[in-house]
Parts: C-alpha cells; sequence; structure tokens
C-alpha cells in the first residue's frame, strides 16, 4: 500500500504544481508611459474640468496642452469651448477654427466659428 501513496503523490505533484504554476500571475513589467499617453490624460483632465464647469481652469489647462500639440483639433475644440462659456467669444472663434482647419470633416467647430450666435448660453450667476 506504500507503493500506491508514492505514485499517487508523485501523480499529483505532476499534474497539480504545472496547474499551479499557471494561476499564479505574471510579473510584467508595466510599460513606460509614452508622451502620447500622458498627452491624451491631460486631455481627460482638462475635459473634467469642462464637465465640472470649471472654465477657467480647463482653459488654462487647454492652453498648455495646444502649446504643446498644436496640432490636436480636439484640444482646440475643447479651448473654444470653455472660452466660450466664458464670454471669451473673439477667442472661441479662433479656436474652433483652429480645430476645423485640424479636421475639416467636424461640424460642430465649423458652425460655431462661422456663426457664433449657435455659442452655448452662459450659465447665470
Amino acid at each position: 500500500m506504500g507503493i500506491i501513496k508514492v505514485i499517487a503523490t508523485a501523480l499529483l505533484a505532476i499534474f497539480a504544481l504545472p496547474a499551479l504554476a499557471q494561476t499564479r500571475p505574471s510579473h510584467k513589467p508595466h510599460p513606460q508611459s509614452t508622451a502620447d499617453d500622458r498627452a491624451d490624460d491631460a486631455l481627460r483632465d482638462a475635459e473634467s474640468l469642462l464637465q465640472k464647469q470649471q472654465y477657467p481652469q480647463a482653459e488654462e489647462e487647454l492652453k498648455a496642452i495646444v502649446t504643446q500639440q498644436s496640432e490636436n483639433p480636439q484640444a482646440w475644440f475643447d479651448l473654444g469651448f470653455a472660452q466660450s462659456h466664458q464670454g471669451k467669444t473673439a477667442e472661441a472663434i479662433i479656436a474652433y477654427k483652429k480645430a476645423v482647419q485640424l479636421d475639416p470633416k467636424n461640424r460642430i467647430s465649423a458652425s460655431l466659428w462661422r456663426n457664433p450666435a449657435t455659442f452655448p448660453p452662459l450659465p447665470a450667476h
């Protein structure tokens, strides 16, 4: 009977250990964040400020973003949005126009810079 226990233990070890090894989490190094990842994070942060109606703070963040990413139409559009909600119509038109130049298919930007009367209404203070 002792030999059966030895064989059973050996078989269990042979089949169980590889299964256990597969359930362990792999320890892969995290890839370094790229400049694009950081830029995406900055834009998401600025858009979060827009959602919270913190337009002056969003404008500040977005100005920094468009300085570093002058070819980003979404950043320009968001900048125009922040500026339009602060009554900065002339600046907003410039930002929307830049967004249209970078992405001519963006109809929202195009309609806003061509017709500032379509700007979102300013919140009551």
